[in-house]
């Protein structure tokens, strides 16, 4: 018998911790300074970039990567003095190159309110798993999802789908027993807070 458990250790919500606020005169990349520059998030998280002028003329390539460790990369378009987020999780950052002089000063770091994702748990596709899922926030949401997609080709990406009961947790307990066609399953904060923080486990026989 298998039995896995992860936890979502409480959000990260600091506006630099990558990187500092920092104001580029041309284009290029901006220094990772933050404290969590050279460590990462504790979990994925989304990034945030705070721009205090006007950066919607600006295109920030950020590179780092995912919740499973592999290297991924995104486009993100400037703020007008706010706030832009990625689209994706991200443990760590490696680069962040923006393709214009700043207008303003400029600072990256995770959000929070944007949630977090767990690695994907690879599940044995020939045998039925029991799993529970516990979430506690002040304000957020969480669910728990699976694919039915090969999670380990590459070239493809995954379709998720919320597993059951077990969406929109906001500080319960519940568990659910599901059949193949199952091959990975994840747990997804959709949204949170410097409180926030899960448990995901499952079991499952050979």
């Amino acid at each position: 018998m298998l039995r896995y458990r992860y936890e979502i250790l409480a959000l990260t919500n600091d506006a630099d911790n990558f990187c500092v606020s920092q104001t580029p005169l041309s284009a290029g990349y901006m220094i990772l300074d933050g404290v969590d520059a050279s460590t990462g998030n504790i979990q994925a998280q989304k990034i945030q970039i705070t721009c205090f002028g006007d950066e919607t003329a600006a295109t920030f390539t950020i590179v780092g990567t995912n919740e499973n460790g592999q290297t991924q990369t995104e486009n993100i378009t400037g703020a007008n003095a706010t706030q832009a987020f990625s689209a994706k999780y991200y443990k760590t950052l490696s680069s962040v190159y923006i393709d214009v002089a700043a207008a303003d000063a400029l600072e990256v770091g995770a959000a929070a309110a944007s949630g977090a994702l767990s690695p994907t748990f690879y599940v044995n596709t020939s045998a039925a798993f029991y799993a529970t899922a516990a979430f506690y926030s002040y304000s957020g949401t969480s669910s728990v999802e699976y694919t039915i997609s090969d999670v380990m080709d590459t070239s493809i990406t995954p379709v998720w789908f919320p597993l059951g009961a077990m969406t929109g947790l906001t500080g319960t307990t519940t568990a659910v027993a599901m059949y193949n066609p199952v091959c990975a399953i994840r747990f997804k904060v959709t949204s949170g807070d410097a409180t926030s923080n899960g448990t995901l486990e499952y079991i499952q026989s050979y």
